[in-house]
Parts: C-alpha cells; structure tokens; sequence
C-alpha cells in the first residue's frame, strides 16, 4: 500500500501507444537496395507510402518479395507497411529480413527499432539504436531515442550518458536536458535533477513536465511546502491534470492537513470518477486519521493501478470476495508488498478456521520458518524469488486473495485489529542458540536497525545512517546489529567506536532473528520489516518515524493498536532526527 510512488509524469515521447513510430521516409537514400527492380514502381510505392495508402503498399509490394525474395529494400519497405497498419509479428519478421540481407541498411534498423519502442519493447529497441550509432555515432535523434528506450528499461546511468552528451552538443536542447533531470532523479541525484529542470524552465518557463518533476523532487524530499508551489503552478496550467489535482492533496496530507487532502482527492474523483489514483490515494488520510477500515476499503482500489502492486502469484483461482463460503475449499493467500507488511498483515490470518478451510499462505523468502512454527495448522510456501514470485511447486486452490487484501476482505468479523499484542513466537531452538551467545549471564543487550532497504522509494527520509545512530548511544549497554547486510564502512565505524560494544552477528532468516530478538533488552529500529517482527513478537520497541510516516502509524501519539509494546518516535518535523534520538535513548 505504498503511496509514494504515486502522480508521476513522464514527457509525451517517452509514453507509447497511438500513431505508429515507424519513420516515414524510406529508403530514397537507400536506392541500391531496389536495384534489381524498375525504378518507376519503386517510385510509385514510395509515393503510396507517402501518402498514407499502406494497405495498398502491402498488396503490391509482397507480388514483388515472391519474385524478388533476396531485396533487402523491399522487405523494409513491406515491414514499414505492415507496421503503420498495426500488424507487429509481420512488421517484425520483414524488417529483420531486410537487415539480414544488408545489415548496413540503416531505413530497416530505424524502422525495427522504433517498432520496438512503439510495442514496448525497450530492450530490443536499445540494441537496434546502439547497432544505428556504431555506423553513424553523429545520428542525434537515434542517441535521443536510445537514451529513452535506456530510461525505460531502468538504464539511467546509460540514459544519462546519451542526453549528457546532446546537451554537450546543444546546451539549449530542451528535451535532452529534461530528460537528463529524469535519469538524474532516478539515480536519486536530486540535486542534478532539480538542476536541470530548471534550466529547462529558464528556456521554456510554461514547461508543464519540468514543473510537475520539480515539485515530484520536492515532495520525494519530505519539503511538501515547497512541492506545493510547484504543483499548484502546474495545475494552473493544466487545471483538469489528475495527477497534479492528487499530488496537491499528497502536499497538504504530508503538512498534516488530512481535510484538505481529502478536499483535492474529491475533486479529482468529481473530474475523473472512475480513475482509481484518487479513489485509492483517499485511503492515505483515513489511515493517517486512525479510520482503519475506511483506508482498508479505499486501498483496494490499488488493484486497479498498473504498476501499483508487485504481483507475485497469477495463478487461474477466482478472487475470493469476503463472502463466499470457504467450507471445504482451499484458499491461496498470497504477499504482495515488502516483509513487513506480510508480517502485519499475517494477524487477520485468525479470522479464518482451518478446520473448514484449507489455508496455503504463499510468502516472501526467509519467513516460512517463523510463520510456520507460530501457526502450525496453515500451510506455508515460500517463493523462491522474492522479486518474481517464483514458486518450487504449482498450488491450486479454488479461491485466492492477497495478504494485504484480507483486512478488508474479513472487516466484518472484527472491530479492534486481532491478536494486537503478540501473536509471532520465535522458535525455540533459535531463541536458545542466541541466548547462549548474546547472553552468557550478562545484562541483556539491544538490538539496533539503522537502515531500511535501500531500494525502497522513501529510504532517504526513513534512514538514519549509523554514525548519527552510535553518535547518541550511550555507553554501558550492549548493542547488538539487527541491520540485514552489515556492509564494511558501517564494520568500520563500530570498529572506531570502541566505547560501544556493539555485535554484528549472521542471521540466516526471520526465525532466526526472532530467536535473537527474544533474547534482547529492547529493539531500536527504523521503520522496517525489523520493526514489524519486533511488534508481532509482543517486545519492547521503539520505531524512529520520518516527519511523513508510513501510512499506518498515524499523524500522532507514541503509541499503536497494531503493536501494542511498541512506542513510536517520531520527528517533529522533515529531517529533523537529532531531537527524537535524544529522547529516545533516554527511554532505553
């Protein structure tokens, strides 16, 4: 249910779909590649070409491909036809034919890869462009083009290096220097892409798209104020853009006005009543405002957003609705979203009866063993690629839904969240093996979590960074890393603190960590899956929140109803860490 990826653009070239991308002008340069044909019939297809006539192009040209079977011209002519009349497989397949026969004839490669651009295909597209520019390294507008299919593919060092060197070229190229702000912030070079979408904005002060990415950069930033001015700018200039309407209602929730938030999120439902992004961003506030269900009802809009949910399971099984009777059935439940949303999500998991129903819980890599010994009658598979979903084995089942659908799916059968308090046990084996190791007759120590994953999309604001962390500890208890992947600069500053003691163990996975959790004093983490486990263990944990928390914590208060021994620490504004970290540490 992240919201943070929500109401960005991406300037019109870079968005397919619509008229075919396949170039118009072919193969007058390229005449050789006619040369066993009449020159007036080339002439008269390429006027038919011109003119937009491609199904007669088609109806001519493929008499002349039976006869003439070895003519590279014809086959790009034929492929460029049958592209413009939306046939892709055959577009395809003649256009590869023509650079067969003559891998030099740059028409043919122009064509095919904007084929491939125009169906999606950015990969295939890259590789036709760079094969283009290894001959003509001067075509600017293929180096544009390559340096779009790299953004889209999630190249943006590669993207970057293309439009770097049109600006080099053209230090007044608008589009270049846009798109090279969009490769910048991807890298999450923030600086360098407000940077350029500035200097776009002093060449063209109306440009919507620099506008709306300066106040995406803003508000990516934690600066809502200032992501405000920008969005309302450009919803000046684009009053019915729903995405600016959304983001404007993103601002004012993040400045902690959930009504006003609401207001804009209506506005844009009264403009575009069946767009999901604002029915689904309404659940942002409701959360925020502690109106559990509300958000939970308005979150499942998310399932309509391309691109909103990671679908890690596709299996044929109807979506069960909340209502249909389980009885004898076998229900699939499957993550959807990080580690610790599918161990907060795991609670609602009680509502069911396994006695009636067979229940299969399909879950990310590294939690089966922790899930599986606290709720031994429900059957647990791991994926074997958390990125994929991959699974070992096929499962069947008559009904499925995701893990973070079945809150809303069984919201009549509770009132406060169940098994608030614990409702996790760590195994006891690995809580002895930690005992022994953490504790050997010594005060118990606690665990510290500076850091989350660094590809999530609000890392930077939630982060702390570990020098900032060992800079407030205070000397005399034992800490011990809870961090996943404990990197050798963080190795090093623990090594230059030695007034600290702090321990780095290998943890194997989450039943593992549940074991060494159990034997600790108390858990210092950031918002994490860490944090989530903690929690559902039932300890004694203090989570430190960004200025802009996750959208289940709440705008206010120290305390949760999702983990009740738990205080949350929460900045008393954007960035501000120092305060919350000296208070806490008190507390510890």
């Amino acid at each position: 249910m992240a919201h943070n990826w929500i109401s960005d653009t991406a300037p019109s070239s870079l968005r397919h779909g619509g008229a075919p991308a396949v170039r118009q002008v072919i193969a007058d340069s390229h005449r050789c590649s006619f040369m066993a044909l009449n020159q007036t019939d080339i002439t008269q297809l390429l006027a038919l070409f011109q003119q937009g006539k491609f199904s007669l192009v088609i109806k001519a040209v493929m008499p002349l491909i039976k006869k003439h079977r070895k003519v590279p011209g014809l086959h790009d002519l034929a492929g460029a036809a049958f592209a413009a009349t939306g046939d892709f497989a055959l577009a395809e397949r003649h256009l590869s034919e023509a650079i067969r026969l003559d891998p030099r004839l740059n028409s043919a490669r122009h064509n095919l890869a904007n084929l491939y651009f125009q169906a999606g295909d950015f990969d295939k597209a890259a590789t036709q462009f760079r094969a283009i520019l290894k001959r003509r390294p001067d075509d600017l507008p293929t180096l544009q083009k390559l340096g779009e299919s790299c953004l889209k593919t999630g190249m943006a060092e590669q993207a970057a290096s293309c439009f770097r060197n049109l600006v080099k070229r053209d230090e007044t190229n608008v589009t270049a220097i846009f798109y090279l702000g969009t490769a910048n912030r991807a890298l999450k070079k923030h600086n360098a892409a407000r940077e350029c979408f500035e200097r776009v904005l002093e060449l063209d002060a109306d440009h919507f798209d620099a506008i709306f990415n300066l106040g995406n950069i803003c508000r990516d930033n934690a600066r809502p104020e200032e992501a405000l001015a920008y969005y309302e700018r450009a919803h000046r200039l684009r009053p019915d853009h729903i995405s600016t309407m959304c983001n404007i209602g993103l601002c004012h929730v993040h400045s902690h006005a959930l009504d006003r938030g609401m207001t804009w999120f209506d506005r844009a439902i009264a403009k575009a009543p069946v767009n999901p992004e604002p029915q689904y961003l309404k659940s942002l506030p409701h959360f925020l405002a502690g109106d559990v269900k509300a958000g939970l009802e308005a979150a499942e809009w998310r399932l309509r957003l391309p691109g909103q949910i990671r679908v890690m399971y596709n299996g044929p099984e109807p979506a069960w609705d909340g209502v249909a009777s389980l009885a004898g059935k076998r229900l699939i439940i499957h993550a959807e979203q990080g580690l610790g949303d599918s161990i907060m999500m795991l609670r609602f998991i009680s509502l069911l009866d396994p006695a009636a129903t067979r229940i299969t819980v399909l879950v990310q890599r590294g939690l089966k063993g922790l899930f599986a010994a606290s709720f031994p009658d429900i059957e647990f598979i791991e994926f074997t690629n958390n990125q994929t979903g991959r699974l070992a084995t096929r499962v069947r089942g008559e009904y499925q839904c995701s893990l973070m659908s079945l809150a809303h799916l069984t919201a009549s059968r509770w009132t406060e969240l169940p098994v608030s308090r614990t409702y996790l046990t760590a195994p006891s084996e690995a809580a002895a093996k930690w005992a022994d190791q953490c504790v050997p007759g010594g005060a118990r120590p606690i665990g510290l979590v500076w850091r989350g994953s660094p590809t999530h999309v609000n890392d930077h604001n939630r982060s702390i960074g570990l020098q900032r962390l060992l800079h407030h500890l205070p000397q005399g208890p034992n800490y011990v890393a809870l961090q996943k992947d404990v990197t050798d600069e963080e190795r090093a500053l623990i090594d230059a603190a030695p007034a600290l003691k702090v321990e780095t163990p290998e943890l194997e996975d989450f039943a593992d960590t549940a074991g060494l959790c159990s034997t600790l004093n108390a858990i210092l983490t950031v918002d994490t899956s860490v944090a989530h486990l903690a929690g559902a263990l039932g300890l004694r944990s203090f989570v430190l929140l960004p200025y802009i928390p996750d959208w289940r914590w709440g705008l206010a208060g120290h305390t949760t109803g999702w983990y009740p021994n738990m205080t949350l620490c929460r900045q008393p504004a954007p960035g501000a860490w120092e305060s919350v970290l000296e208070a806490t540490v008190m507390k510890l």
